[in-house]
């Protein structure tokens, strides 16, 4: 539950689905669902993407997050285990 906190705290449903609750623009998302994650990128992808999104995916409009010491573990945990 904790990692879910990490989640909410940052702000990810602003432009991510997991599990079914995040914003949508119109009927679009403004980033990616995150929903089986874990099954389409590896947690050195995810933790890549939260350092350097432009590198991952050019024109992205996602910031680049650096999180207290522990909260990258838990929050790349919590994204790779969403069904």
């Amino acid at each position: 539950m904790e990692r879910a906190l990490i989640y909410q705290a940052h702000r990810c449903g602003a432009c991510h689905v997991a599990n079914g609750v995040g914003t949508k623009v119109g009927s679009s998302l403004v980033g990616s669902s995150l929903d089986g994650l874990g099954a389409r990128r590896s947690r050195e992808c995810v933790i890549g993407r939260f350092l350097d999104p432009e590198k991952c995916s050019s024109g992205t409009i996602m910031p680049p997050y650096r999180f207290a010491s522990g909260d990258m573990e838990w929050i790349t945990d919590y994204l790779v285990s969403l069904p």
